[in-house]
Protein backbone atom coordinates (compact mmCIF):
# COMPACT_ATOMS: atom_id res chain seq x y z
CA UNK A 1 0.00 0.00 0.00
CA UNK A 2 2.52 2.57 0.69
CA UNK A 3 4.77 3.30 -2.47
CA UNK A 4 7.34 5.75 -3.39
CA UNK A 5 4.28 8.03 -4.62
CA UNK A 6 2.94 7.92 -1.47
CA UNK A 7 6.20 9.14 0.38
CA UNK A 8 6.50 11.45 -1.86
CA UNK A 9 3.09 12.99 -1.37
CA UNK A 10 3.51 13.00 2.21
CA UNK A 11 6.75 15.15 2.38
CA UNK A 12 4.95 17.19 -0.20
CA UNK A 13 2.44 18.06 2.04
CA UNK A 14 5.04 18.28 5.25
CA UNK A 15 6.82 21.29 2.94
CA UNK A 16 4.03 23.01 2.44
CA UNK A 17 3.19 22.89 6.45
CA UNK A 18 6.82 24.75 7.06
CA UNK A 19 4.91 27.60 5.03
CA UNK A 20 1.13 27.74 6.00
CA UNK A 21 -0.89 30.50 4.32
CA UNK A 22 1.60 30.58 1.46
CA UNK A 23 1.54 29.60 -2.06
CA UNK A 24 4.98 27.47 -2.82
CA UNK A 25 6.14 26.76 -5.96
CA UNK A 26 6.59 23.07 -7.16
CA UNK A 27 10.22 23.60 -7.92
CA UNK A 28 10.53 25.22 -4.33
CA UNK A 29 8.64 22.20 -3.11
CA UNK A 30 10.66 19.49 -5.14
CA UNK A 31 13.91 21.13 -4.31
CA UNK A 32 13.78 21.62 -0.65
CA UNK A 33 12.33 17.69 -0.69
CA UNK A 34 14.66 16.10 -3.19
CA UNK A 35 12.18 14.73 -5.12
CA UNK A 36 12.30 14.67 -9.07
CA UNK A 37 10.53 18.52 -10.02
CA UNK A 38 8.22 16.35 -12.96
CA UNK A 39 7.43 13.92 -10.44
CA UNK A 40 6.53 16.22 -7.27
CA UNK A 41 4.45 18.07 -9.78
CA UNK A 42 2.41 15.20 -10.71
CA UNK A 43 1.63 14.70 -6.68
CA UNK A 44 1.05 18.02 -6.00
CA UNK A 45 -1.67 18.08 -8.58
CA UNK A 46 -3.25 14.77 -7.28
CA UNK A 47 -3.18 16.34 -4.26
CA UNK A 48 -5.31 19.36 -5.59
CA UNK A 49 -7.51 16.96 -7.11
CA UNK A 50 -8.53 15.40 -4.25
CA UNK A 51 -8.87 18.91 -2.70
CA UNK A 52 -6.03 18.30 -0.05
CA UNK A 53 -4.54 21.15 -1.53
CA UNK A 54 -4.79 24.13 -3.71
CA UNK A 55 -3.31 25.17 -6.58
CA UNK A 56 -2.79 28.76 -7.99
CA UNK A 57 -1.66 28.64 -11.90
CA UNK A 58 1.38 30.34 -11.90
CA UNK A 59 1.90 31.19 -7.71
CA UNK A 60 2.41 27.68 -6.90
CA UNK A 61 0.58 25.20 -4.29
CA UNK A 62 -0.67 25.51 -0.83
CA UNK A 63 -2.69 23.32 1.66
CA UNK A 64 -6.54 23.42 1.43
CA UNK A 65 -6.94 22.62 5.63
CA UNK A 66 -4.30 22.40 8.74
CA UNK A 67 -2.48 19.01 8.73
CA UNK A 68 -4.00 18.09 11.89
CA UNK A 69 -7.14 17.47 9.43
CA UNK A 70 -5.63 15.64 7.01
CA UNK A 71 -5.55 11.75 7.55
CA UNK A 72 -3.08 9.81 5.80
CA UNK A 73 -5.77 7.64 4.31
CA UNK A 74 -7.18 10.52 2.30
CA UNK A 75 -3.73 10.92 1.27
CA UNK A 76 -3.55 7.60 -0.31
CA UNK A 77 -6.13 7.67 -1.61
CA UNK A 78 -5.90 10.65 -3.86
CA UNK A 79 -2.53 10.02 -4.95
CA UNK A 80 -4.06 6.54 -5.69
CA UNK A 81 -6.79 7.74 -8.00
CA UNK A 82 -4.39 9.18 -9.84
CA UNK A 83 -2.38 5.92 -10.63
CA UNK A 84 -3.64 2.39 -11.56
CA UNK A 85 -6.97 0.71 -10.63
CA UNK A 86 -6.12 -2.19 -8.03
CA UNK A 87 -7.08 -5.61 -9.74
CA UNK A 88 -10.40 -6.64 -9.57
CA UNK A 89 -10.48 -9.77 -7.55
CA UNK A 90 -8.46 -10.18 -4.17
CA UNK A 91 -8.30 -12.54 -1.44
CA UNK A 92 -10.08 -13.06 1.47
CA UNK A 93 -6.79 -12.22 3.22
CA UNK A 94 -5.71 -9.38 1.22
CA UNK A 95 -8.76 -8.00 1.45
CA UNK A 96 -8.87 -7.84 5.28
CA UNK A 97 -5.41 -6.94 6.03
CA UNK A 98 -6.64 -3.79 3.48
CA UNK A 99 -9.49 -3.12 5.21
CA UNK A 100 -7.61 -2.86 8.69
CA UNK A 101 -4.56 -0.94 7.29
CA UNK A 102 -7.29 1.51 5.77
CA UNK A 103 -8.78 1.62 9.30
CA UNK A 104 -5.43 2.77 10.83
CA UNK A 105 -4.86 4.85 8.27
CA UNK A 106 -8.06 6.55 8.58
CA UNK A 107 -6.95 7.91 12.24
CA UNK A 108 -3.36 8.65 11.73
CA UNK A 109 -3.20 12.70 10.68
CA UNK A 110 0.25 14.71 8.59
CA UNK A 111 -0.13 16.41 12.09
CA UNK A 112 1.10 13.36 14.09
CA UNK A 113 3.54 12.94 11.68
CA UNK A 114 4.73 16.02 12.04
CA UNK A 115 4.48 16.38 16.06
CA UNK A 116 6.52 13.06 16.64
CA UNK A 117 9.34 14.28 14.14
CA UNK A 118 8.60 11.11 11.93
CA UNK A 119 8.55 13.48 8.75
Amino acid sequence: MINQTMVYAIRCLMELAKRPGKHVEVREVARAQGIPECYCQKVLYALAKGGIVSSWKGRGFGLERPVSSINVMEVMEAVRASGKSAKAEESALVQELNTRIHDLMKGLFLGDLLMEGSV
